[in-house]
């Protein structure tokens, strides 16, 4: 996982001088700003679902969270678009400004997770007992 994104960047960086010089012999002008098109994201949309992305994958990597925690994360994001996650999340941090503060990590991880079905345990409560397993 830690090699896809140098990769991902790679790919760019080696891609994007092929297109430029593709634009320019085509001799197609780039527009000046262009509007996203109809049912495109808008930019604040883009960086919300690269923030909650970024608090995921930083989730599933911890040693700190909870297997748990990061098995819904994973199935989460196996059954939902990252949209969907994204504005679910944003709007749980919107709604809980007085609590959870949206520029921070674990925060925005914590809103993440109950988007996606996590149920914490109550404060002060007994970790819950193993079953019994027959014989």
């Amino acid at each position: 996982m830690k090699l896809l994104l140098p990769l991902a960047a790679a790919a760019v960086l080696v891609l994007a001088p092929a297109a430029s010089a593709q634009k320019a012999k085509s001799g197609a002008a780039k527009p000046a700003a262009a509007k996203p098109a109809a049912g495109q994201p808008s930019r604040d949309e883009v960086e919300n679902a690269s923030r909650t992305l970024a608090a995921m994958m930083g989730g599933l990597q911890s040693d700190k969270v909870p297997e748990e925690v990061k098995s819904a994360l994973f199935a989460c994001i196996y059954r939902a678009p990252l949209s969907e996650i994204s504005i679910r999340t944003t709007q749980m941090l919107n709604q809980n400004k007085d609590k959870l503060n949206a520029s921070n990590p674990s925060d925005r991880l914590s809103a993440i997770a109950a988007v996606c079905g996590v149920r914490e345990a109550p404060p002060g409560a007994a970790p819950a007992a193993k079953k019994p397993q027959g014989r």
